[in-house]
């Protein structure tokens, strides 16, 4: 039997609305395929690299340092065994990632690198989409094999540090890297994984007892060690 791929994209939104829930609510959401079986990496550490020519707004190494933030604000959870390894920088830019010309015969764009890149011209989402998350997986099992972040430079400007802050890169690269670790949009506005984001905003930097909950329960005993209690959610068997 073919073990059929399939390809999501997770997107974080610029709104001038959002919800309000309650901030105690645990509502950490694990995505899972169109058979029913969750997102998750069955390996770490995840490598990855980053696209070389980085962000307009932004020198590389500044850029790539807030990046390197965002992936270890993950691997610092205490429950959960993610973690990362990056690998340098590529070549590898926003149109090698959505263009499709190296898929193969079940039309994936699979090149074998997870990457992280800026898009200045020709975004192809909406021009509310910060950021997108693309995740390539098996559709029986789950498995993620490849996950892509890209990051819409064409019509957003990109800060980092606490003063002068437009789009942070440390917020939303933080929550795009949740999407890409197999977690989806949770309804608690205090969380990292909330779908949205406005300009000058910095607190998704960090990780909320949500964020945590969840990602220990899809990579560990679901339970956080110094965490806000131990609350039940579905995870991976």
């Amino acid at each position: 039997m073919v073990n059929r791929h399939e390809r999501t994209r997770w997107a974080g939104w610029a709104l001038l609305v959002s919800l309000i829930v309650p901030a105690s609510a645990a509502a950490y959401v694990i995505e899972e395929t169109s058979s029913g079986a969750d997102l998750h990496w069955e390996a770490f550490p995840v490598n990855w690299r980053f696209g070389a020519i980085g962000s307009a707004d932004l020198s590389v190494p500044t850029a790539l340092t807030a990046t390197q933030d965002a992936f270890a604000m993950w691997a610092l959870v205490d429950g959960s065994d993610a973690y990362f390894a990056y690998l340098g920088t590529t070549t590898n830019n926003y149109a090698d990632v959505v263009g499709c010309t190296d898929a193969g015969s079940d039309g994936v764009c699979d090149d074998g690198t997870n990457t992280v890149v800026w898009c200045e011209s020709g975004w192809e989402e909406s021009p509310a989409a910060i950021g997108l998350t693309y995740n390539l997986y098996f559709a029986n099992t789950g498995t993620i094999f490849e996950a892509d972040i890209t990051l819409n430079g064409e019509d957003y400007t990109w800060t980092t540090g606490d003063s002068g802050v437009q789009i942070d890169v440390g917020n939303i690269i933080t929550h795009e890297t949740g999407h890409l670790l197999g977690l989806g949009h949770s309804s608690v506005s205090d969380a990292t994984m909330y779908y949205s984001a406005v300009s000058g905003e910095t607190k998704k930097r960090t990780l909320h007892s949500d964020d945590e909950q969840g990602i220990s329960v899809l990579y560990g005993d679901g339970i956080v060690t110094g965490g806000g209690g131990s609350t039940a959610g579905e995870g991976r068997g």
